[in-house]
């Protein structure tokens, strides 16, 4: 998943911008033929910040209990 290709998916977005998954995660898995697991990885190693993703730790969604001021 080079990086050009990856921006060039996501219409030219750059890190650390915010990907909305529920819009581009669809033709991400497909062209590049990955899971929704590879794909989010991918996403968080280049720098972007994904939302409605499944994993906690590349979703700005859904934050961290202890950032919400849970114990």
């Amino acid at each position: 998943m080079p990086r050009g290709k990856v921006s060039w998916l996501l219409d030219g977005k750059q890190p650390p911008e915010i990907i909305n998954l529920d819009i581009y995660g669809s033709n991400f898995r497909t062209y590049f033929g990955v899971s929704q697991a590879a794909m989010e990885k991918r996403l968080y190693d280049l720098g972007y910040k994904c939302a409605f993703g499944r994993y906690a730790y590349a979703n700005v969604t859904q934050a961290p209990a202890a950032s919400r001021g849970r114990t």
